[in-house]
């Protein structure tokens, strides 16, 4: 169980609590990357104290190994010839499998004073909104080309950020009141359709637009079954 509050201490911190300004320069600048690290450090302990001065320290010994991966991520992923999706997954999987040896220190003799149940709707929150901002756009950044540098286009990512959040209210009402409310993702359809005829078509194709629009639908759906049903 250790585990999982330990997981919601990182996605606090390394997403919903990182700004683009953070993720920008991090890589960059250290001291952008140290005010990075204690905000991940930090928010992990605030969700793991309780389960002993051992694991504790073991926090703040993750800390300094992600501040050095953080900082050293990109020169690795060049030297690995890794593209940006693979160097994304490979940097996660060694946080979260770091995260999981931590957890094997956990002492559980007091009662965690947030409910696990919960802690897994947190996760599911940030897992919906900022992990998925994030990761969405590696994927999509894999399989269509784009005009500029620019991670996200102007207001981008907060209309994926409502849509998801809507889709997994939808999804999440589906199951436990009835399967017609299914019928209301085709509002998150025409809000896309309509943002593409503002603005998105100047650099975004109709392909591009609906694996978007697929993948803000099944990641949604899956946070909602795995985090909040299960």
């Amino acid at each position: 169980m250790a585990f999982f509050y330990l997981l919601l201490g990182h996605l606090t911190g390394d997403f919903a609590l990182q700004t683009n300004k953070i993720a920008e320069n991090k890589g960059r600048h250290w001291r952008w990357n140290l005010l990075h690290v204690l905000v991940v450090t930090l928010f992990t302990i605030f969700f793991t104290y309780q389960f002993g001065a051992i694991l504790l320290g073991m926090v703040l010994i993750n800390g300094v190994i992600h501040f050095f991966l953080d900082y050293y991520k990109t020169e690795i992923a060049i030297k690995l010839r890794l593209p940006d999706l693979a160097g994304f997954l490979l940097d996660q999987s060694i946080h979260i499998l770091i995260l999981y040896l931590i957890s094997q220190f956990a002492v559980y003799d007091n009662q965690h004073f947030i409910n696990f149940t919960f802690a897994r709707f947190l996760m599911a929150i940030i897992l919906v909104t900022s992990f998925s901002a994030v990761f969405i756009q590696f994927i999509l950044a894999a399989f269509f080309q784009r005009d500029g540098n620019r991670f996200f286009e102007k207001g981008e990512k907060y209309v994926g950020i409502l849509a998801r959040t809507y889709v997994a209210i939808v999804i999440y009402m589906s199951f436990v009141k009835s399967f017609w409310y299914l019928l209301l993702l085709l509002v998150v359809a025409a809000a896309f359709f309509l943002q593409f005829k503002l603005g998105w078509n100047k650099w975004m194709s109709p392909s591009h637009l609906a694996v978007k629009l697929l993948l803000d639908t099944v990641i949604s759906s899956v946070c909602v079954f795995f985090a909040v049903l299960s």
